[in-house]
């Protein structure tokens, strides 16, 4: 018992850091270390900033030019939305915020109006939520103004895309008709996707027999 407590009474020794000191036979036991070992250097990939700026280079679709003054006409008509709004309400009601949510509710044609910032990147997502949105009859207005210009009247930092809701919003609304007033992009590229889409949404939607292919009724 006297040994016991004598051992651990013993303060512990700095842990070894070499082979060398560890004694013994210990370089013999430990056979994998190799002396030309060295740390393995990892393959540099590309960030995300480069990656950004290759899909700008070459794709970048060249939208309608809007005057700044039609920028402000309907930044300043969402924002007298949300003031009209309920006091207790986060956003006003019929109002889709944000690339992800808007562009589902585009497709499952809800949008009446959809309303961008020009600075959204890559600029691939804004070419295809063109797309859809030319697909299911929403008109497109991409402004000249940023996604902090857009997001304030509701509230946030950043909002780079805005839906606005049919059952909400009807044709002689006030906002919808100033973003109807903006022209819609037309790239040559934009019917040719928004028919292949529609086609592919027929091919769906046509039954098929278990194992076998498509038929038409």
């Amino acid at each position: 018992f006297a040994c016991l407590c004598a051992l651990m009474g013993r303060k512990r020794g700095r842990a070894a850091s070499t082979i060398s000191e560890l004694g013994g036979t210990a370089s013999e036991i430990v056979s994998f270390i190799r002396t030309d070992a060295r740390a393995v250097a990892r393959e540099q990939g590309p960030s995300q900033t480069q990656l950004k700026s290759a899909l700008t280079s070459s794709f970048e679709p060249a939208w309608p030019r809007v005057s700044a003054e039609a920028a402000a006409s309907i930044v300043g008509g969402i924002a007298r939305e949300c003031s009209s709004s309920s006091a207790g309400a986060r956003r006003p009601a019929g109002i889709v915020v944000g690339l992800r949510a808007t562009s589902r509710a585009v497709k499952r044609g809800e949008i009446r109006v959809v309303v961008a910032a020009s600075e959204l990147q890559p600029p691939l997502l804004l070419a295809q939520l063109a797309v859809h949105a030319h697909a299911a009859g929403a008109h497109l207005a991409v402004l000249p103004s940023t996604a902090a210009a857009l997001g304030q009247p509701l509230g946030l930092l950043r909002a780079a895309v805005l839906g606005l809701q049919s059952r909400v919003f009807d044709e002689a609304h006030a906002l919808v008709r100033l973003v109807l007033a903006v022209p819609p992009p037309q790239p040559c590229w934009l019917q040719c996707c928004a028919s292949r889409l529609r086609e592919r949404a027929r091919e769906a939607a046509v039954p098929s027999e278990p194992g076998g292919a498509a038929q038409s009724w």
